[in-house]
């Protein structure tokens, strides 16, 4: 047995040896406490029975596959080639369909060259030229020789905008898998519109993107370390870095010493950025050492006029077009994009091309591209098998390019409520909550025995429900933080404490105006204003935000994944632990009868077990160990736990002195009635120990009613809105 089987072997005899220890103390204790009692020992007896099934069935679930025999154990060296193989297949299916998405292949690619570039572009001390490109030579292999011909394994290809740096990209992708043996490093491309140099250095950057984007690779391997990273550090992978234009300006120098200090022999590296934008790079943080650089020449209009006519649907609708262009037109026509954006606008057979020859609607080359770029949706929605009508997609599209304008070169679909409406991206959570809360606070209020007071009336409940949308509204606006990135040190928590201050304050103030007095406790524990159902709603509903935004929720939170998502046998535990509570809220039921602890037991096992179930398809970082874990998790329940409680007295303070002074006020302001004065039907009287006391001057009917939450029974008039547990006795006089 190896010593593998044999921990598990000795895992599985502990978990049997526990559960039939608990089992045969809970039996002792329930024998020994009933005396006896037959018939409760028998039932014990059953329940005991129950639970050690259960949990031999629980045990047998958290072994699962790891109870069959292991085969060999598998080297690191082998691991690590299979997952790079895997990996391989994956970016190949991915970034073929995205050729064909862009008819790179039909019939075949534009015919685009390129130049080398010298100092101060490139290192002085890059190694030999790069090779032209041969004439009509368009095959993919090309471009991987052009790349293996750099010594260092780092080449930069720049190119005005539009002019085929991220086609040139995918071709080198599919062209270096297309010749890839087994074990050989895999090229993936990464848009460099998402790192952020100056908070994740490359390797960590990429790792993170690798387990992002392709869910095997966040798996751990040891050391706290995931399969993305070890392929990287064992020179498995290589990276096609696209878009360095797209890290802002002010990161172009911290970006360019990360490369420098990150790559190495094991990491070589095709980058792409516009020639301006790398120009500038370069004068401000220094040349990719030791890197090649080449330059994407301006399309040839013999190349552009070939491609049209080749790839045009209806004969030569180019050639008079094309056969006497005016200059404005051959400069529109010298990058690919412009080429492919005509190409595709013109495939409609009710659009004449000739029409890009009118100099009185295209005086300029870029009036031509503008063109090319308004009428390319209507054509590209208006083919077959397209759901989307050409003016919603260019509507939509609109809304998404101008709501969204830090998104990049990606969409990730978490950024999407950025592209709502202010009021619908707060109201809508805001009503999300409240149903949430309200599925709580129902069957407690209700069914809870006092936990919770009940509404007198429907019209207090739906008042307080609207104060606790209120209230969830204004902290999901102004509490929260915006970004998940948002520093929450106590400067933040401060200004969240002042922020839930002032707002409790105007609660304080509202509750001061028209809320009465209330000087009893008793009062208070069976009589609520109406009024004071939305403002304690309200309060109720900042609270709860308060509490989100300690806990760090932001406005707009990225996507998470299970906190079991790394851990091989994680879904497992957690299948067992949803049985567990299902089974434990059905014992609650049946023991005690309780319905809403039982409800919640058994709601929140299904939910676990759902998730155990589910799958996490693209884990957002590595494997955290429980005891790791559990720690962070102390630390922030007692962060949590301390801030919200100082915000909340200081908050509840606040509304005290406010509606306390508006309280004393009006006391004051009072008018006074001595003994024996009648108001309403009520003569004021003095008992002999001299407490105040009322007595009807006509006839009333009176309830004796019962509360929880307080000791001796209180006496109401009947049909006053009051909270009662029960009513104990009716009197008239």
């Amino acid at each position: 047995m190896t010593g593998t089987s044999f921990r598990r072997a000795r895992r599985v005899r502990r978990t049997g040896l526990a559960v039939a220890c608990a089992a045969l103390v809970t039996l002792a204790v329930v024998l020994v406490r009933d005396r006896g009692d037959a018939d409760t020992a028998s039932m014990w007896v059953s329940v005991v029975s129950a639970v050690v099934s259960v949990c031999a069935f629980l045990v047998d679930l958290v072994r699962g596959a790891d109870a069959e025999e292991p085969g060999p154990a598998e080297s690191p060296e082998a691991r690590r080639r299979q997952a790079a193989d895997d990996l391989a297949l994956a970016v190949r299916v991915q970034w073929s369909a995205e050729a064909r998405g862009r008819r790179l292949q039909d019939p075949e690619p534009l015919d685009v060259h390129w130049s080398r570039s010298g100092p101060p572009l490139a290192d002085r001390r890059a190694g030999a030229a790069v090779p032209a490109q041969r004439e009509g030579d368009q095959r993919l292999v090309r471009v991987v020789e052009a790349f293996r011909a750099v010594r260092s394994g780092r080449m930069v290809v720049l190119g005005a905008p539009g002019a085929g740096k991220s086609v040139v990209a995918v071709q080198f992708v599919l062209g270096v898998l297309e010749g890839r043996q087994a074990g050989e490093p895999v090229p993936v491309l990464f848009p460099l519109a998402d790192w952020d140099p100056c908070s994740a250095t490359l390797r960590d950057w990429l790792a993170d993107r690798l387990a992002k984007d392709y869910g095997s690779l966040a798996a751990p391997v040891g050391g706290g370390r995931t399969l993305a990273q070890e392929l990287l550090d064992a020179g498995l992978i290589l990276p096609v870095l696209d878009g360095f234009d797209e890290i802002p300006r002010a990161a172009h120098a911290a970006a360019l010493r990360s490369l420098n200090s990150e790559l190495d022999a094991r990491l070589p590296v095709l980058l792409t950025c516009r020639t301006a934008a790398w120009a500038d790079a370069v004068l401000r943080g220094g040349v990719l050492t030791a890197a090649d650089v080449v330059e994407l020449r301006p399309l040839d209009f013999a190349a552009a006029r070939t491609y049209l006519t080749r790839t045009a649907r209806h004969g030569s609708a180019w050639a008079p077009a094309l056969e006497a262009p005016r200059p404005q037109l051959v400069r529109a026509l010298r990058t690919p994009l412009t080429v492919t954006l005509a190409r595709a606008v013109y495939e409609d057979p009710s659009r004449d091309p000739s029409e890009l020859n009118d100099a009185g609607r295209f005086p300029t080359a870029d009036h031509i591209e503008e063109h090319l770029l308004e009428a390319f949706l209507p054509a590209a929605f208006s083919g077959p098998g397209t759901r989307w009508h050409p003016q919603a997609a260019q509507r939509w599209l609109t809304r998404l390019a101008r709501d969204l304008p830090g998104s990049g070169w990606s969409l990730a679909w978490w950024e999407l409520p950025a592209a709502m409406p202010r009021a619908l991206r707060v109201v809508g959570p805001a009503v999300l909550a409240l149903v949430a809360t309200a599925a709580l606070l129902v069957p407690l209020a209700v069914r809870g025995g006092g936990v919770i007071a009940n509404w007198d009336t429907k019209v207090s409940a739906v008042l307080n429900f609207a104060g606790i949308l209120t209230g969830l509204c204004f902290g999901l606006a102004y509490l929260l933080p915006p970004t998940p990135e948002t520093p929450q040190g106590p400067r933040w928590l401060a200004g969240t404490a002042l922020r839930t201050a002032a707002a409790a304050a105007v609660a304080g103030v509202g509750l001061g105006l028209l809320a009465p007095p209330l000087v009893s406790s008793r009062l208070g524990a069976v009589l609520t204003p109406r009024a004071t159902w939305y403002l304690n709603g309200c309060c109720f509903g900042l609270t709860l935000t308060m509490m989100f935004a300690v806990a760090g929720l932001s406005r707009r939170p990225g996507p998470l994944s299970l906190p079991w998502s790394g851990s091989p046998s994680g879904p497992r535990t957690v299948r067992a632990l949803g049985a567990l509570v299902v089974f434990a809220g059905l014992a609650v039921h049946g023991y005690t009868g309780a319905a809403v602890p039982a409800v919640t037991c058994v709601v929140a096992g299904l939910v676990l077990l759902m998730a155990g179930f589910g799958r996490s398809g693209r884990p957002t970082g590595s494997y955290v160990a429980p005891t790791t874990a559990l720690r962070g998790f102390a630390r922030g329940l007692l962060r949590g736990f301390v801030a919200c409680t100082l915000i909340g007295v200081f908050s509840g303070a606040v509304v005290g002195v406010i509606s306390g002074a508006f309280a004393a006020v009006r006391i004051d302001s009072a008018p006074k009635h001595d003994p024996g004065t009648e108001v309403r039907g009520w003569r004021l009287m003095e008992t002999a120990d001299g407490e105040r006391a009322v007595r009807s001057t006509t006839p009333q009917a009176v309830l004796l009613v019962e509360r929880t939450a307080l000791d001796a029974p209180f006496v109401v008039a009947e049909g006053a809105r009051i909270h009662k547990d029960s009513t104990t006795g009716r009197f008239e006089g």
